[in-house]
């Protein structure tokens, strides 16, 4: 039986925005997780989830390590779909990074909240 991890890819675009902010002297700030429920696998080209259904503020941040930041989010719309992707986007709107798993994260029914965090990380590797 195959393992059906949450993989995250890290945006071709993200990371010239973390690069161009270092350059600058300044820290890249993600403020924004999107949900959707798109089943198309990202790359690192991607700029758009291929579904986005809503998109709140980042409520907490922690840094784990040097290539990991567990990030949180929650979820309250109306809104039913079956959440496959997530994005991370800067405070100027670049998508950073997707986690993204085909058959489905979590079901997200109208009037329930989701909440959780995730942890993007560079390497292609599963989040927990």
């Amino acid at each position: 039986m195959a393992i059906n991890a949450i993989f995250t890819v890290i945006t071709t675009a993200g990371r010239e925005a973390a690069v161009s902010a270092a350059d600058a002297g300044l820290s890249l700030k993600l403020t924004h997780m999107a949900a959707g429920s798109g089943a198309i696998e990202p790359t690192e080209l991607t700029t758009a989830l291929a579904a986005e259904e809503e998109r709140v503020e980042i409520s907490s941040a922690e840094q784990i390590d040097g290539a990991t930041l567990q990030l949180g989010a929650i979820l309250q719309s109306d809104l039913t779909y079956r959440l496959r992707e997530i994005g991370f986007f800067t405070d100027t709107g670049v998508l950073f990074a997707i986690a993204w798993r085909d058959s489905g994260i979590v079901e997200k029914a109208a009037g329930g909240a989701v909440s959780g965090s995730v942890q993007p990380r560079s390497d292609r590797a599963a989040c927990r």
